[in-house]
């Protein structure tokens, strides 16, 4: 859609579990020699924590000498579209520093590579430490303990998985216990609880952020409950067509020749009428609507 949605106000969300982990930061990362940086693929600067940003900058700089590595790791690689990690890895090199990796879970090579460097890493430094000490913070729901077990299984193949995991922010409320990451050089990991920014911004800037979160499911702790389904599904459209006016995606979907939609309620009855799914009369009723928006929405999230 050309017209951008109204957009509700946005929340904020900062419980107490996470107040106490940022305030213990700086005591972790004394005793850390790499961080990675857990950050999803398909909200590349929306996931970006400016807490963590100062933190690390702080961290770097108390570190005179000795290993003191970050790595930034977007997960959930298989939900962005294969042209675009390149594109993405050129931008980021040319405005940040650190060390970049692509993680997708079903993908045991992306995750394999990402353990290289940082054996990699440690093996260069192994003179300094009798054991290495790898960090991995993000916002919540960006995939940390998913991708912690993941390196875990590298050193143990057949092992448990250490750490539960939730599609729900907010499971991992306390540090984890270290888990073993390889033998020789010793390497261990700790999981730390997502931290949500305390403040999304103000105006459309932070509306917009929010939503970007909640449509992206439940992503920093955005709950979607939060938002008017309907509303995520016009926003999700008009992105859609900014990103190719000429030829939007949505188009895809919809009856061939179809008109292009103006607004959300068009584009639903022109789908509705492909899926035979409108009322007599031609009406399209709002629990239909639904039914039809949220598979559309999960469909673009790749539940």
């Amino acid at each position: 859609m050309k017209a951008p949605p109204l957009l509700p106000i946005a929340p904020s969300w900062y419980p107490g579990h996470m107040r106490r982990f940022f305030t213990r930061l700086p005591e972790l990362l004394a005793r850390t020699h790499i961080v990675l940086e857990a950050r999803d693929s398909r909200l590349p600067l929306t996931s970006i924590n400016p807490e963590f940003e100062a933190a690390l900058e702080r961290w770097r700089q108390s570190r005179s000498n000795g290993l003191c590595e970050r790595i930034v790791v977007y997960t959930k690689r298989d939900l962005m579209p294969r042209w675009g990690e390149e594109p993405l890895r050129k931008v980021l090199s040319k405005h940040f520093n650190h060390r970049v990796h692509f993680t997708a879970e079903g993908k045991p090579h992306t995750i394999r590579r990402l353990h290289s460097d940082i054996v990699s890493l440690v093996k260069d430094r192994a003179d300094q430490s009798s054991a290495f000490n790898v960090l991995v913070i993000g916002m919540p729901n960006v995939g940390k303990s998913t991708l912690l077990n993941g390196l875990r299984w590298i050193n143990t193949a057949g092992a448990a998985k250490a750490l539960r995991t939730s599609p729900l922010p907010g499971l991992t409320r306390t540090t984890s216990t270290p888990l073993k990451l390889h033998t020789d050089p010793l390497i261990y990991s700790v999981d730390t609880p997502g931290v949500m920014v305390p403040f999304l911004g103000r105006g459309e800037a932070g509306k917009e952020r929010a939503m970007k979160l909640a449509l992206a499911g439940n992503l920093a702790g955005i709950k979607e409950s939060l938002f008017d389904t309907e509303t995520m599904c016009s926003y999700l459209l008009h992105k859609l067509y900014l990103f190719n006016p000429k030829a939007p995606a949505y188009m895809s979907v919809l009856p061939p020749s179809s008109p292009e939609p103006t607004t959300t309620g068009e584009f639903l009855e022109s789908l509705a009428t492909r899926l035979g799914a409108l009322q007599k009369g031609g009406c399209l009723e709002s629990r239909e609507s639904r039914e039809m928006v949220c598979p559309l929405v999960e469909n673009w999230r790749g539940d």
